[in-house]
């Protein structure tokens, strides 16, 4: 017997979700409509983000561009870009012929130049350039940041500048008695008819921002301090029976005086603002510190030492004297803003040239500089294969000399 037996449907597997609540779906969990726009929620927070952050970016940016556009050019970009890659001047010999009376510096990690034969610029990439065609007999040359001032004591001319550019500029018929420098701009002083003195004062762009005019005092030093707010003014007045040094401070922006102080029967030489606002001022007789509000913080008197030249150092002053005693014959001393002793040293001879920048000083012996930091201590010397008449420094310790009409750098 043949049993058919019938034949069993296959049932699919059916796959029943296990929850541990009883099945219930879970409340918190996103449909994929949720899901999306929480993702462009997101996405736009951040596109938010980052596009307020690009603005404010650029707002700095032109800002700070804004705040240096004065010394932005084409041969500051260039500078900048040797600098970056360390490209220094191609060579440590200026062959120009320069008069011994020349006066050069280290500017923009190149060197600038006056004497007889004008200004001479020479930029990191070897580049030469003139500015102006004046013929400099005894130029006193001064730079601050990216502007620099040629001062002739012969035929009281200046030219202010940038580079190869003029900013100001006067010639021998300009009666300019005395002129300097600062961070803050130029500072002239004049003889006028009707005045014993008028003194200047322009911003870096070369406009006129203050004038003063005294009928009491003869101006011998005056300087516009480097915030741009006060003028220092140094003058002598004189009568039938003797004179007196008077140094005045005067507020820009109100044009009037603030402050007065009186250093008694001295002949003024000199005047420098240090780097904590403290000026610095050199009579025949003493130096003194003087603030601001004509406060004296501080006094050397020189006593039976004969000052026979001074540079001015960052925060510091150097001066050097002839001694009238038995002993060594010649002395330098440094003093800080407070005119108190930071070293002193004695030497057998008298330097062909002496300069002080930062916290150096440079002696020029013969062909040799010795390079002293302003406490005088241990120092270190520069030979060269010539006579030295001239010396100049950089804050970093670069020396330039200059010999039989070469600038050497070392």
């Amino acid at each position: 017997m043949i049993r058919k037996f019938k034949k069993q449907e296959e049932n699919p597997d059916i796959d029943i979700p296990l929850s541990q609540d009883g099945g219930e779906s879970d409340p918190h969990a996103l449909s994929e409509s949720e899901k999306r726009a929480r993702k462009a929620r997101i996405k736009s927070f951040f596109t938010a983000f980052l596009v307020a952050f690009i603005l404010l970016g650029a707002v700095v940016a032109v800002g700070y561009l804004y705040s240096i556009r004065d010394r932005v050019s084409a041969r500051s970009i260039r500078n900048y870009w040797n600098n970056l890659w360390g490209i220094r001047i191609s060579t440590e010999t200026l062959d120009w012929n320069l008069t011994d009376e020349a006066a050069f510096s280290l500017y923009q990690g190149g060197v600038i130049a006056a004497d007889l034969s004008g200004i001479r610029l020479i930029g990191t990439d070897g580049i030469e350039t003139a500015a102006g065609n004046h013929a400099w007999q005894e130029p006193v040359l001064t730079v601050e940041d990216t502007r620099y001032l040629v001062f002739d004591r012969a035929d009281s001319s200046f030219f202010f500048g940038s580079e190869d550019e003029e900013i100001l500029s006067g010639g021998p018929s300009g009666g300019v008695t005395c002129a300097s420098l600062s961070e803050a701009g130029l500072t002239l002083i004049k003889s006028e008819s009707g005045d014993l003195s008028s003194v200047e004062v322009y911003s870096n762009q070369g406009q006129l921002i203050f004038e003063y005019h005294s009928t009491a005092y003869f101006g011998a030093q005056a300087r516009l301090s480097n915030d741009g707010k006060t003028l220092a003014f140094v003058g002598l007045s004189a009568s039938e029976t003797s004179f007196e040094t008077t140094v005045l401070f005067l507020d820009v922006e109100n044009a009037e005086q603030t402050a007065l102080l009186s250093l008694g029967e001295a002949l003024p030489v000199g005047m420098a603002e240090l780097s904590d606002g403290v000026f610095a001022v050199i009579t025949d007789e003493a130096l003194y510190s003087v603030e601001r509000s004509g406060k004296l913080v501080g006094t050397t008197r020189f006593g039976t030492d004969t000052l026979s030249s001074y540079s001015f150092g960052n925060d510091f002053t150097a001066l050097f004297f002839r001694r009238n005693q038995t002993g060594s014959r010649y002395k330098l001393a440094t003093y800080d803003s407070n005119s108190s002793p930071l070293g002193s040293i004695s030497l057998l001879h008298e330097p062909q040239s002496m300069a002080a920048e930062g916290r150096l000083v440079a002696l020029a012996f013969e062909s040799s500089v010795d390079l002293y930091p302003a406490a005088l201590g241990s120092h270190s010397t520069t030979e060269l294969d010539h006579y030295v008449s001239r010396v100049a420094l950089s804050r970093e310790g670069t020396v330039l000399a200059l010999s039989d009409g070469t600038l050497y750098l070392k």
